[in-house]
């Protein structure tokens, strides 16, 4: 069996010059380490909370398991572990029915 690592990224709007920078430095580090990009791992936030938390339940509702979960600010980092958490509680709950 061979591991492939899956790696989503959050990021605020691109318009942002700091928001691209970050985008390409996550592109960048694929690259370096010979790691397909492909956009679907990319979803495209607003700077909040919020974005995080809908990023969450866009990318656990893919059949893949994740590897790592990348934010361009922290706002967004909050709402990804906050609904990562939630989604771990839940799991553990139906887990032991």
């Amino acid at each position: 069996m061979v591991f492939e690592a899956v790696f989503k990224f959050v990021t605020e709007p691109l318009e942002w010059l700091t928001a691209l920078q970050r985008f390409r430095d996550f592109q960048a580090a694929l690259e370096k380490h010979e790691i397909p990009f492909e956009s679907d791992p990319v979803y495209h936030g607003n700077f909040r909370t919020e974005s995080g938390m809908q990023a969450s339940d866009y990318f656990f509702s893919k059949p893949e398991w994740l590897t790592a979960v990348f934010c361009s600010n922290d706002q967004m980092v909050f709402g990804v572990l906050n609904k990562a958490q939630q989604t771990e509680e839940t799991f553990e709950k139906t887990a032991r029915r």
